[in-house]
């Protein structure tokens, strides 16, 4: 097996193993109802901010913990839900977790995220951020991660993600190591989508 193939085949273990821990952490035992009540749908959604809350404090980073107590505001309030972290020391590990929460969390009433940065994180690499934006909920309307050291695969990522998610209207990524290739398919999506703004 080559490096490269060795690799993927951790990095997806890992984020398995981490979906599951991220599951027991959140003590969430069912599945959101089809036919819910709009009743029930809230509380659905509740619990899958929940897991969000649950995987953000799992880190024990200081920003991700300040951020889980702004969500757990916005769950009360029944709130837009903004999550960011900019500047907060974030690494892959830190980004592989709450990776892990957004892709579980739609099994238990998915989060209504509007706006989402982790901006000025330059350990999040190509790695932290394609598992990121691989789970991302099409909700988003902004969408931030200027200089977070990411290269030409983190921006397929983020190129792929822009033309799918038919509510955004920005993307801040400049300040990463994008090439004069990747920039052009950049200029080519905002051509291509008049009502997003992208800044790379």
């Amino acid at each position: 097996m080559s490096n490269n193939n060795r690799r993927l085949v951790l990095k997806q273990v890992l984020l398995s193993g981490l979906i599951c821990g991220v599951a027991l952490i959140s003590g969430v035992g069912f599945l959101a109802d089809k036919g819910a009540s709009a009743e029930e749908t809230k509380r659905d959604m509740k619990v899958g901010i929940n897991i969000l809350i649950d995987a953000l404090c799992s880190t024990k980073n200081i920003a991700c913990i300040k951020a889980s107590d702004m969500l757990e505001v916005a769950r009360e309030s029944n709130r837009d839900t903004d999550l960011h972290l900019r500047n907060a020391g974030l690494e892959v590990a830190h980004a592989l977790v709450i990776a892990a929460a957004l892709h579980e969390a739609p099994l238990y009433g998915g989060i209504d995220l509007r706006s989402f940065s982790m901006s000025y994180n330059p350990g999040l690499t190509d790695d932290g951020v394609i598992a990121l934006v691989r789970v991302l909920p099409h909700t988003l309307t902004e969408l931030g991660f200027v200089k977070c050291a990411i290269g030409n695969d983190g921006g397929e990522a983020l190129l792929k993600f822009g033309y799918e998610a038919d509510r955004l209207r920005m993307i801040c990524a400049e300040g990463n190591n994008f090439s004069k290739a990747i920039k052009t398919k950049f200029a080519l999506l905002a051509q291509e989508k008049t009502d997003l703004l992208v800044i790379v």
